[in-house]
């Protein structure tokens, strides 16, 4: 039986309740939406404003919610529990803290956290007893997977060791018992503690004067399921060609009417000859606000060392707008308009290269050109203005000025008349990933 059926909520007695997608954000504050009215505090006016997204470093940055309200709530002596959403961004590969209540001190309190990607025992629980103790989890660098519903509960043992538990998406992940020491009156503070501060997305939090049992987390894990599962992006998609549109000599538009002509003898294999052609129809005439996407895949290391086009729309006859490229023998991908005729572009430093299906995103706010690489941002440079709308042709796998064409792959293209946020680029990635690994 379905069981966003059996479970279309959550548990609803929640003491503190924070949730961005209930709208109940604002600006410097994360509302409470229970009665109780525990407001949290940004320590940043502009906190989490882009999607529930924190950027973090190390001690005393500014991305992090903080409430005094928690200390009245978690208490050492008393039973409690947390669950929340989170998604943590790959580009901050190092120590990440989700939430917590630790002392400025150095010992006392607690934090949830996710040591450095690659590191063992990536997400623990650390208790300051006074001495230090980590309870680990063993599954490797887990919240860079999507989005992932954590909960731990906490009960006091009346003077023997509490008991902790660990859950991920919705089942049971490790448990200990330990002594707890920690100040009733320390603050709870959300995407950050004393030491470190959390990358990426915290979408709800919610913390429990009680234990919640088994199937309680679970019920929670399904109500927010549906709502944090991947999915592409519908809204302002103006034109999608998906692999079960591509012929020899045609790509359909699965979505809009700007159908795409070529020759590819192999679709989606591209051998330096092929292409497709969509035209410059009227609505991917962009200039403000678009973003571009690919799954694309390049052959390895040809020895030429030239950018291939994924796509373009750049002609011979100085007609220049757009480029999506990748260099065959480093890998290193490029997106560039032009402005006013003048290039502003922007390249990785990493090797994409590798046979291996990528997910390429180029977005344009008017302001600032962002290159997103398999969902992390990976490049962007500022252009001071639109981009050029000359009358040139869209083309897929083309050099149209004679550079160098496309040996590889393509097979999914999608073009947006709005800026993507980081979110819908990551939510875009993970929800192609599985036809793509």
């Amino acid at each position: 039986m379905n069981p966003f059926l059996l479970q279309p909520r959550p548990i609803s007695d929640a003491d503190i309740w924070f949730s961005s997608l209930s709208g109940e954000q604002a600006t410097a504050t994360w509302h409470d939406i229970t009665i109780n009215g525990n407001n949290g505090t940004a320590n940043n006016a502009g906190v989490c404003l882009a999607n529930y997204f924190f950027r973090g470093g190390g001690a005393g940055s500014d991305d992090m919610v903080s409430t005094a309200y928690a200390g009245n709530i978690i208490k050492a002596t008393e039973p409690w529990s947390l669950d929340g959403w989170v998604f943590r961004d790959p580009t901050d590969v190092g120590q990440v803290t989700l939430w917590g209540a630790r002392r400025t001190g150095p010992n006392g309190g607690w934090v949830h956290r996710e040591n450095a990607i690659g590191a063992s025992g990536p997400l623990d629980m650390d208790m300051y007893q006074p001495a230090y103790f980590s309870l680990q989890d063993v599954v490797p660098d887990i919240l860079l997977q999507g989005w992932s519903h954590i909960a731990m509960t906490v009960t006091p043992g009346d003077g023997a060791p509490a008991t902790i538990k660990h859950y991920y998406n919705g089942a049971l992940s490790n448990s200990t018992t330990l002594h707890t020491n920690f100040s009733d009156g320390d603050i709870f503070e959300i995407a950050g503690s004393t030491y470190n501060r959390w990358t990426g997305f915290i979408d709800t939090v919610r913390v429990y004067k009680k234990i919640l049992s088994p199937d309680e987390i679970l019920k929670n894990y399904y109500a927010g399921l549906a709502a944090h599962t991947p999915f592409v992006t519908q809204e302002n998609l103006v034109s999608q060609y998906l692999p079960s549109g591509m012929t020899t000599t045609a790509w359909t538009d699965a979505t809009g009417s700007n159908s795409m002509t070529g020759a590819v003898t192999a679709p989606p294999a591209f051998d330096g000859n092929d292409y497709y052609t969509i035209g410059n129809p009227a609505n991917l005439q962009f200039t403000n606000n678009w973003s571009v996407e690919a799954w694309a895949s390049q052959n390895d290391a040809a020895p030429a060392g030239s950018f291939e086009r994924l796509i373009s729309r750049d002609d011979t006859g100085g007609n220049r707008c757009f480029i999506l490229s990748q260099k065959d023998n480093t890998g290193v991908a490029f997106a560039g308009i032009f402005v006013g005729g003048v290039l502003k572009s922007c390249q990785t430093t990493t090797d994409f290269a590798d046979n291996n299906w990528h997910h390429y995103m180029v977005t344009h706010d008017g302001v600032t050109l962002k290159l997103y690489v398999d969902g992390a941002l990976e490049a962007s440079v500022a252009t001071g203005g639109p981009m050029d709308n000359d009358v040139v042709d869209w083309e897929i796998g083309r050099a149209q000025n004679n550079s160098a064409n496309l040996e590889g792959r393509v097979n999914t293209v999608r073009f947006y008349n709005a800026t993507l946020s980081a979110e819908q680029v990551v939510n875009n990635y993970q929800a192609g990933k599985p036809v793509h690994s």
